[in-house]
């Protein structure tokens, strides 16, 4: 579907949550990865070991 703006769930690979010290800079570690290997995306939030991202068009 064009144009679909449902959220997408990336799981967060479990060296981000070990290398992380607090959730701030989980979160930072989140965004680095996302961009890297899904530069369409954009992260809402983290949570529950999942990065909810929108996805740029």
């Amino acid at each position: 579907m064009i144009g679909d703006q449902s959220p997408r769930h990336v799981v967060i690979p479990s060296r981000l949550w070990e290398q992380a010290v607090d959730t701030e800079h989980l979160n930072k570690l989140a965004v680095e990865y996302i961009m890297v290997r899904y530069p369409d995306y954009r992260v809402i939030t983290v949570k529950d070991g999942f990065a909810i991202c929108e996805k740029n068009y």
